[in-house]
């Protein structure tokens, strides 16, 4: 995704992680208003995120299935 060279971002604004995670900007807005969702911070009217508070959340919140989990535990 990110050439060797170029950094990778640190702050997105809510139409980014809404492309690059595949997040319906409504969702987004909803998730504020719900008070859930990854953290963000505001700036004057704009809204960021920062890459790792949505990889964590995306981390925090994952669905277990038979086959994610250890060979004793099935």
């Amino acid at each position: 995704m990110y050439r060797k060279t170029e950094l990778k971002p640190r702050m997105m604004d809510s139409r980014t992680v809404s492309t690059l995670y595949c997040i319906p900007l409504g969702t987004l807005l909803n998730w504020r208003s719900q008070g859930k969702g990854p953290k963000y911070y505001k700036v004057s009217r704009k809204v960021y995120y920062t890459v790792d508070d949505v990889e964590r959340f995306f981390k925090q919140t994952p669905v277990l299935t038979s086959d994610s989990l250890p060979e004793g535990e099935k």
